[in-house]
């Protein structure tokens, strides 16, 4: 399950992973990544976020983990822990949404460059 306090569960609040900015390249990818949520009328499945991305962009579910953290970080996403009960056993997953903030200011690559990225 999901613990909610840990760096990969709760990436606001960061502590043991070591943060960089990201490459030119990476600010394409997070622009993508950005593009696409933007796109979307509301928080989706971090699972079929990476179903639709992966194909495109080519990311390994963990790069796009890594990404989505930094774009939490960066206040322009909102990650929520979700759950639901299936056959007496209760399922965890993440959703994903752009922030309020992103929705109305969100610029493109111009708000990229400081997204904090994890540096493993």
């Amino acid at each position: 399950g999901l613990c909610g306090q840990c760096d990969v569960c709760d990436p606001t609040g960061t502590v043991v992973v070591p943060l960089r900015a990201p490459s030119q390249a990476e600010q394409q990818t997070l622009a993508s990544i950005m593009d696409h949520q933007l796109k979307e009328a509301g928080a989706i499945p971090v699972g079929r976020l990476h179903s639709q991305l992966a194909p495109v962009l080519g990311l390994e579910r963990r790069q796009l983990e890594r990404y989505l953290a930094g774009l939490t970080r960066a206040g322009l996403l909102e990650m929520k822990l979700k759950s639901f009960q299936k056959k007496h056993e209760t399922i965890h997953f993440r959703t994903v949404a752009p922030t309020i903030v992103a929705r109305h200011r969100y610029r493109g690559l111009a708000d990229l460059g400081q997204v904090p990225v994890a540096s493993v």
